[in-house]
């Protein structure tokens, strides 16, 4: 099970708590070591880049999205108004979301956008598979600054 960042955590921190992990986990100093380099070179620069990122993508559902990587927040406002903050939510998961890797249930088009069954990428999909089925927990309203 891959080790995750922790808020607020360093990249040397990361590396340091992740190879102890996975010693533990019977892996071998060496391999650890390389594991734990690699994985924290994916998340810290691409975390870096994405501190708090915000966009909106081309969706029938969703008009804004945007995750901070140090309150693990993902903020979603819908077209008709409504902003569903998500907290906890990994990076991974987040980019999961953002590139729609879900396809759609039903085909349709509303003044936004149009979508097809079974076609991905779509970002609404994806917030409905990862989110809404998963009963991920949320709170009403938020902030996308």
């Amino acid at each position: 099970m891959p080790v995750n960042k922790q808020q607020g955590e360093t990249k040397d921190e990361y590396i340091g708590r992740c190879i102890s992990i996975e010693v533990g986990n019977g892996y071998d100093q060496e391999q650890a070591v390389s594991m734990c380099i690699s994985k924290a070179d994916e998340e810290f620069t691409t975390l870096d880049e994405f501190k708090k990122w915000r966009n909106k993508p081309t969706s029938a559902n969703v008009k804004d999205i945007m995750y901070n990587d140090e309150t693990l927040e993902l903020v979603i406002k819908f077209h008709d108004g409504q902003i569903y903050t998500y907290p906890s939510i990994s990076f991974s998961l987040f980019q999961e979301i953002y590139t729609g890797n879900a396809a759609p249930l039903t085909s349709g088009e509303n003044r936004w956008h149009k979508w097809e069954k079974g076609k991905a990428p779509s970002v609404g999909a994806s917030v409905y598979k990862n989110l809404v089925r998963r009963n991920a927990p949320f709170t009403r309203g938020g902030n996308l600054r």
